[in-house]
């Protein structure tokens, strides 16, 4: 896996100046507004770097390499798997050290709270994991070519669901009282629980996100 990773990691490199303007602008926006944005560029940065994964994969495809990479010794689970690694380490170096910059950009430069800094980072952190568990086996299964129509697909779909889901309830007159009860003891939790449960829950989407993705390239045939 360690030879597939130098490979996203150098094609990462081929994005180059795209990197450096990003960059360049993102520290520039952490010394403007009184640190205001330092929170969205963190959010910002890690977003983009869970999506750069995609970019991989389309890399991957080019030129009919997937065939070849299937075949290495490696083997077909380990592809997934790095896919998975290298969304990860990406995501997470991105993510801490954007936090680490600028946290000391906030606590020196501005003196302000660093806990709205540290919470939209942990928040970020869950978006860009469920990000990776669904775009990679999508892009995977459906091609990164059609990844961003499927996606949008379900998204529509999802909210059409909980939309008809709505208007059956209320045409049969069900009791939602206590559904929504439940909801709002949920959210009524500290912060601190919330967002451990849904970092756990994104964990727990990944791994499932994995299991599928390497069952489907296992059966893929070329």
């Amino acid at each position: 896996m360690k030879g597939l990773l130098i490979k996203d990691f150098k094609l990462l490199l081929l994005q180059k100046m795209f990197l450096v303007i990003t960059g360049g602008v993102m520290l520039v926006l952490f010394f403007n507004n009184g640190g205001e944005q330092i929170g969205f560029v963190i959010a910002y940065a890690t977003v983009m770097a869970a999506i750069l994964t995609i970019s991989s994969l389309a890399y991957d495809e080019m030129d009919n390499n997937m065939m070849f990479l299937l075949t290495l010794p490696t083997g077909r689970s380990t592809y997934v798997r790095e896919k998975y690694v290298f969304g990860l380490l990406l995501m997470l170096g991105t993510c801490g050290g954007g936090l680490a910059l600028g946290s000391a950009i906030q606590r020196f430069w501005w003196g302000g709270d660093l806990s709205e800094v540290l919470v939209t980072a942990l928040v970020t952190l869950v978006l860009g994991a469920l990000i990776i568990a669904v775009m990679i086996p999508v892009s995977l299964i459906f091609g990164t070519a059609r990844c961003r129509v499927v996606i949008v697909a379900g998204v529509i779909v999802f909210y059409g669901i909980l939309y008809l889901g709505k208007q059956i309830l209320a045409s049969l007159h069900v009791n939602t009282a206590g559904l929504r009860a439940a909801v709002n003891a949920f959210f009524a939790q500290s912060m601190g629980m919330l967002l451990v449960e849904a970092l756990l829950a994104a964990a727990v989407l990944v791994g499932i996100s994995y299991a599928v993705t390497a069952a489907y390239i296992k059966r893929k045939q070329f």
